[in-house]
């Protein structure tokens, strides 16, 4: 099923539908349940099968005789966090796939280089899954997983009761809604959508809201700022509790918010004061992204600020066009066969160029298994296999000769890097037509018989070299302010 199709299926509901209304214990569902029904439809393609987006980070693996002594770690770790929430004007809300190698410690590629430009800028950081060791601006950073452990041992110890929540439901129509959903042919019974599911849902988002409105009235807060939005718990109950306070919140461009993004494009409809658990701002990479965003977005408050990662490295980049990058998306099995089509192969076989399979950071398949597969069809000289923590994307770029993706967003920052992008696949298309120009981005079938000649035809190209570009970083203030 294409984007185009999944996005009009999306779009008739909410035409039909009071979504806009639909509320339980103050909280907005639709936006969830939206992205839940547009991913449902994305994975529902056997030959993509990409990760499901999981709305609760996965819980580590612990003995129980390690349980407590964990409690205990987390109990301290609070604490501390609790002492640091004295006048915090902006709380960073990342992921652990977002954070990249830097002068030995992992730095977050989003949010560092921005607090680098502002040391007086008085931050934390919470990542909303397990938090590496050795991250940038450690004594400033918390894993919420270990702030929640920590916060439950302490109302143990403190002996707090368990507070009942609320359950208030306004639902116009949703029973109908409910219906329709589960009597379509593309539902095969495991899209959860019931009204119970949605009371749990709002249950968990209401209670962790509590928690994030405490901390950011003790905190003073003035900003929340968020890498990628959609999807969890967290980010729900965090844009939640900031909204009841009055407090901007903003959502961190980390990949493509085109016209098919159904987090970013054509909402139809939405509640006069916008929905609550969505942000009040957004940080675009580009001028097409802001632009996608403020046709429906009620107060226009996307704005164009730039990847701070890329204005950050792109002084110091050496272009070295000596390879074909092909960005990877999530492997498994069941799609390697997707991926790497007979064509492709053939191109990979008869390119003067070596290929740089770049993996993606959640990938599932081992690269002893990718490897076995790829041998039976060409020859290990053809290519090399390279892991994110290896070098940087923006280094991996700088050093190819052209781009090659399915539907991945590095095809942005090659963009904006000047370097050719290939996309090869329909799903990439539907969300970069917009910027498909036969000059700098192209697109290609992997799935044609003229692939490998068409490609070859791109790579000896005289595409002109990219200068290197003095851009100076924008700062917190320049969205919230704008």
């Amino acid at each position: 099923m294409n984007h185009q199709v999944i996005k009009e299926i999306i779009l008739n509901y909410e035409r039909h539908y009071p979504v806009d209304q639909w509320m339980i214990n103050g909280i907005h569902i639709w936006p969830n349940m939206r992205f839940k029904l547009y991913f449902y439809l994305l994975h529902s393609d056997d030959q993509i099968k990409k990760d499901v987006v999981k709305t609760t980070p996965q819980k580590e693996q612990t003995t129980f005789g390690n349980k407590w002594l964990n409690y205990i770690k987390a109990f301290f770790t609070y604490r501390n966090f609790i002492l640091k929430l004295n006048k915090v004007d902006t709380v960073f809300m990342g992921l652990k796939m977002h954070r990249v190698s830097y002068k030995n410690t992992l730095l977050n590629r989003f949010f560092d280089p921005i607090i680098m430009i502002q040391p007086d800028l008085n931050f934390l950081h919470l990542e909303i899954d397990q938090m590496p060791a050795n991250v940038q601006n450690k004594s400033q950073s918390f894993s919420l997983p270990v702030l929640r452990r920590g916060l439950k041992f302490s109302k143990i110890f403190r002996g707090d009761p368990v507070q009942a929540s609320k359950s208030i439901a306004v639902l116009p129509l949703f029973e109908n809604f409910v219906d329709e959903l589960n009597n379509e042919p593309w539902n095969n019974g495991d899209l959860d959508c019931s009204k119970s599911y949605w009371n749990n849902w709002t249950d968990k988002v209401y209670r962790k809201s509590i928690w994030f409105k405490t901390i950011f009235q003790k905190a003073n807060l003035k900003h929340l700022v968020i890498a990628s939005y959609y999807g969890y718990e967290d980010t729900a109950a965090a844009i939640f509790a900031a909204g009841q306070l009055g407090i901007p919140s903003a959502d961190f461009q980390h990949g493509p918010q085109t016209g098919v993004h159904m987090a970013y494009t054509s909402w139809l409809k939405t509640p006069k004061l916008g929905f609550n658990t969505m942000p009040t701002h957004y940080w675009c990479w580009d001028e097409p992204s802001a632009a996608n965003i403020n046709s429906w977005h009620l107060n226009g408050r996307a704005v164009a600020l730039g990847n701070t990662w890329l204005q950050f490295n792109l002084p110091k980049v050496t272009y070295r066009p000596s390879h074909i990058l092909y960005t990877l998306q999530v492997l498994n099995r069941a799609n390697l066969t997707y991926f790497f089509t007979d064509e492709l192969f053939k191109a990979i076989t008869s390119s003067k160029y070596l290929w740089v399979l770049r993996l993606h950071p959640r990938n599932i398949l081992s690269v002893e298994e990718l490897k076995v597969y790829l041998n039976q069809f060409i020859s290990e000289d053809d290519y090399r296999i390279e892991y994110p923590a290896q070098q940087s994307l923006i280094n991996s770029i700088a050093q190819s000769v052209v781009h090659v993706s399915n539907f991945s967003g590095c095809f942005l920052e090659a963009h904006q890097m000047g370097i050719p992008n290939v996309i090869i696949d329909q799903a990439g298309y539907d969300f970069y037509s917009n910027y498909i120009d036969d000059e700098l981005n192209y697109f290609i079938s992997k799935t044609s018989a003229n692939f490998s000649s068409e490609l070859e035809s791109i790579v000896n190209k005289d595409h002109t070299t990219p200068s290197k570009k003095e851009i100076s970083m924008a700062a917190i203030h320049d969205l919230f302010n704008s």
